[in-house]
């Protein structure tokens, strides 16, 4: 079970860093350990959904997990 939810998870996370890191930071104003905490936040969660979402569209699942997570985390800063 274990290595088949690996499978293709470090690449994809390894490949879109960057791009999770820029929507995250978008989505908290600028603010970088905010965003890179949403980001490993997003991927955790994405860890967790790998064997559904894997063949299917991980980024648009993990840029969702993104937008909720932030605006969960503006709503409690408030």
């Amino acid at each position: 079970m274990e290595r088949f939810r690996a499978d293709g998870f470090d690449e994809f996370a390894a490949a879109r860093w960057g791009a999770l890191l820029h929507v995250a930071r978008l989505l908290t104003g600028g603010d970088r350990q905010r965003a890179e905490d949403l980001v490993q936040e997003a991927l955790v969660k994405l860890w967790f959904a790998w064997p559904r979402v894997a063949e299917q569209a991980p980024d648009a699942y993990v840029r969702q997990v993104l937008v909720r997570l932030a605006a969960r985390s503006a709503r409690r800063r408030w």
